[in-house]
C-alpha cells in the first residue's frame, strides 16, 4: 500500500526502502510487481537512467505535462557503480558511484533538450544530508564545514540546491537564505544544549566561533528560545513503531510461498 503507484504516482521502478538494510534479499519493483530479487546493483543506475529518459521522451511525444521524482541510491553507503564508471575516479567507489550518477543527471539533461522541452521543464537537484563521515573514504566530504550527517551543523545540513529552468532562472545566480531546505528545520528533531550556539554563517561557514556569549545576541538567543518552546508545544509523539521488531514473512518475496524467508527469494 505503500508503493508510488498507490501514492499518486502513474509508473515506479526503484528500491522500496534503503539498499543498507543488513542481508536482505533488495527486490526491484516495477509499479506493484518483483523486477529483480535481489537486485543487480552494478546494473541499476542503467536501469533508472533508461526508465526516466524513457518517461521523458513519451511524455514529450504526447504532449503531456510531467512529473519525474528520481531519488538516486548514489552516493548512499554501500557505493555501488556500473562497469563504464568503476576505478574510473579519483574517490574510489565513492568517486565512482558520484561519477555515474553525474552521467545520469547528464542523460536527463540532454532527453529534455532532445524532446524539445528543456526551456519549458523545471529542474531541481538537491539531497537530504551532508556526509557520513563515520564511513570515511566511502562517506564523503564536508569540506570546511563541520561534522556531517546526523549532525545539526552546517556539514550535516546543507546541501547543494541547484534549480534550472532556461529563459526563467538566470543562469549562475544564486540565492542566500538560511537554509536551502527549510524542511530540514521543520522536522529535524531537537536536542537540548547548553550553552546555547550561535554562529555568524557568512564570515564563519566552519562555525568555530560561539557568539552566545556576546551581550549584543541576547535578543536574538531569546527570541530562538521563543520560538523553539512555541515549535515543541504543538508536538504530539506517536507509538514507536521500531519496539513492534521484525518478521521475515511479511519481506517483499518473487515468491511469496517459499520458504525459508528471506534467503529463498530469488528472480530476475
Amino acid at each position: 500500500m505503500y508503493l508510488p503507484t498507490n501514492q499518486g504516482f502513474d509508473h515506479y521502478l526503484g528500491i522500496p526502502y534503503s539498499h543498507d538494510q543488513g542481508v536482505v534479499t533488495v527486490p526491484l519493483f516495477a509499479n506493484d510487481t518483483i523486477k529483480q530479487q535481489p537486485v543487480s546493483f552494478p546494473d541499476l543506475e542503467k536501469s533508472y537512467s533508461n526508465f526516466a529518459t524513457q518517461f521523458i521522451i513519451m511524455s514529450a511525444r504526447r504532449k503531456q505535462p510531467f512529473f519525474l521524482y528520481y531519488p538516486s541510491h548514489h552516493t548512499h553507503y554501500p557505493q555501488f557503480a556500473g562497469k563504464g564508471t568503476t576505478g574510473k575516479s579519483r574517490r574510489g567507489p565513492f568517486g565512482d558511484a558520484l561519477m555515474e550518477f553525474d552521467s545520469t543527471v547528464g542523460n536527463i539533461i540532454q532527453a529534455l533538450v532532445d524532446s524539445g522541452v528543456h526551456n519549458n521543464t523545471f529542474v531541481f537537484f538537491t539531497a537530504d544530508n551532508g556526509p557520513e563521515l563515520l564511513r570515511m573514504s566511502r562517506g564523503g566530504n564536508a569540506g570546511l564545514l563541520k561534522c556531517g550527517k546526523d549532525t545539526t551543523y552546517e556539514g550535516g545540513v546543507r546541501e547543494p540546491a541547484i534549480a534550472y529552468w532556461p529563459r526563467r532562472i538566470q543562469a549562475g545566480s544564486v540565492k542566500s537564505s538560511t537554509t536551502p531546505d527549510q524542511d530540514c528545520h521543520e522536522t529535524a528533531h531537537l536536542k537540548y544544549h547548553d550553552p546555547p550556539l550561535l554562529f555568524d554563517l557568512e564570515t564563519d561557514p566552519s562555525e568555530n566561533y560561539n557568539l552566545a556569549t556576546h551581550p549584543e545576541y541576547k535578543a536574538v538567543l531569546q527570541l530562538i528560545q521563543d520560538v523553539k518552546t512555541e515549535f515543541e508545544g504543538g508536538m504530539v509523539f506517536g507509538e514507536a513503531q521500531v519496539g513492534k521488531g521484525t518478521d521475515p514473512a511479511l519481506e517483499p518475496c518473487c515468491a511469496p510461498q517459499c520458504t525459508p524467508k528471506p534467503t529463498c527469494c530469488s528472480c530476475s
